[in-house]
């Protein structure tokens, strides 16, 4: 499963009766969100995040929420497009896949509202996801390359937890390619996996390597491999 944020709004009204809502532009509304981070602090990989993050009206116009989007393809966002009286209260719910992420994570969202003064209001899930090892760049990218040319790129992998003994112990690949191999990391804890690229065939590619690991939790962590040889000149 793919990472994703999903946020969701509820609206909180403080009065039973309501204005009418033709009057939204009598007053002037402002959207504040209370504690716009939240540090979810250290859960294991695969364990979802939810939390829930209020915006008030503490102006004296009508509010509306209007959409909320996530900051990557991997988030979307939803809203119930209600007005918001003064002194009124949404609740913007956003969730957390973490099946793909590894060590420190920062997500936001972006609630839109009709405050002039502040038309996006940012909302933040921040902490430490563990896991065994934690691999860097995923993917990695290569970027151009001259046909004939010889390219080399660094994976870094570092333990994931507290005390982790879980390494790489070898790399493959099937890929014509690439050549891979392990290497100890420079001035920190961990392993660096040097990938070279050697290539005469112009395009783009997407090739894989595995890293073989001594994580019981993940044996085998596949790491894909993008790039565009360039004969322009």
């Amino acid at each position: 499963m793919t990472c994703r944020v999903l946020a969701a709004v509820l609206v909180l009204t403080c009065a039973l009766a309501l204005p009418d809502v033709a009057r939204a532009d009598d007053g002037v509304l402002r959207a504040v969100v209370e504690a716009p981070v939240h540090d979810f602090g250290q859960v294991e990989r695969g364990v979802p995040i939810d939390h829930v993050f209020k915006v008030k009206n503490t102006g004296t116009g009508w509010m509306r929420i209007d959409h909320v989007k996530g900051t990557c393809a991997c988030t979307v966002g939803t809203a119930t497009g209600e007005p918001i009286p003064p002194g009124g209260e949404a609740w913007v719910t956003m969730r957390l896949e973490t099946d793909k992420l590894a060590g420190r994570t920062t997500k936001t969202a972006t609630v839109y509202t009709n405050d002039p003064a502040a038309p996006t209001v940012p909302v933040t899930l921040t902490g430490t996801v563990l896991s065994d090892l934690v691999v860097k760049p995923v993917p990695l990218y290569v970027g151009h390359v001259r046909p004939g040319a010889v390219v080399r790129r660094e994976i870094v992998v570092s333990p994931g937890r507290p005390n982790g003994t879980a390494a790489v112990t070898a790399v493959e690949t099937t890929s014509p390619r690439l050549k891979a191999w392990i290497e100890p990391a420079v001035g920190a804890d961990g392993q660096r996996v040097v990938v070279e690229v050697r290539t005469n065939e112009p395009g783009r590619f997407s090739d894989e390597i595995v890293l073989k690991t001594t994580s019981t939790a993940e044996p085998a962590m596949p790491v894909k491999v993008v790039g565009t040889i360039d004969d322009r000149g």
